[in-house]
């Protein structure tokens, strides 16, 4: 009866027991947080590469900047999953990991609309 209660009940947690749950979580957080920074890697490499053939600075450098925040943030998260302290995938409660992956975010949205703007032609302020 208690098995058909959980299936019943769609706000009771599931009891997923085991290590290999964890090692599934802490594998897929693992590629989901790699391949943010692979993608923040490949825009600094397309601001290097337009500087290098317009001569225009684009400040390419300044990438590095949001890709250590977020590298901080999600290591912070990947920390707070290896050490088990939360049984579900939680991103409240760590100030320290929020405010470094909003910054990254404000960094990289005001880099790439410049990095945009340059490579469209437009006017830069």
């Amino acid at each position: 009866m208690a098995v058909l209660n959980k299936w019943l009940n769609p706000l009771s947690k599931p009891s997923y027991g085991g290590e290999i749950v964890q090692h599934v979580k802490l594998l897929l957080s693992l590629i989901g947080w790699v391949s943010i920074l692979a993608l923040q890697i490949v825009l600094m490499n397309i601001a290097r590469f337009f500087q290098k053939s317009s001569g225009e600075p684009t400040w390419h450098r300044l990438y590095l900047l949001p890709i250590i925040l977020s590298a901080v943030g999600a290591g912070s998260y990947t920390l707070k999953t290896i050490s088990g302290s939360t049984q579900w995938p939680d991103f409240t409660g760590d100030t320290l990991a929020n405010l470094c992956l909003f910054f990254a975010g404000v960094l990289l949205i005001l880099l790439s609309s410049r990095l945009y703007e340059q490579m469209m032609g437009g006017n830069i302020s």
